[in-house]
């Protein structure tokens, strides 16, 4: 959950998968970063402000890695989710892909 200013500098971790949100005039967008670069294609689960889980949007991020703009003010809750075909092994057990999942919680200031 970021608590302040959401678009403060300083936010981005460099982690396998992360969600940032970004300053769009008076709405704002989510850009999806992997290691630090946008990914294209990704599926982002926007929870509007004062909407049910039921009605959150389904969208994809473009070439730099950003969703459409959203103008409603009041808490935000996001989800990325991204996997990779990197077979391994934990714990005895074999698996075919790593999964990623990155959430955001955010109130954009009525």
């Amino acid at each position: 959950m970021v608590v302040g200013d959401p678009f403060a500098k300083g936010l981005t971790a460099g982690t396998a998968l992360e969600l940032v949100p970004v300053k769009d005039g008076d709405k704002v967008r989510f850009q999806v970063l992997a290691a630090g670069k946008p990914v294209e294609g990704i599926e982002v689960t926007v929870g509007l402000p004062g909407e049910t889980e039921e009605k959150s949007p389904v969208v994809k991020t473009d070439k730099n890695g950003l969703t459409e703009s959203f103008a409603a003010k009041g808490r935000y809750c996001v989800a990325a989710r991204r996997a990779e075909a990197k077979p391994g092994e934990f714990a005895g057990k074999k698996y075919s892909a790593v999964r990623h999942t990155a959430t955001l919680v955010l109130d954009l200031a009525k």
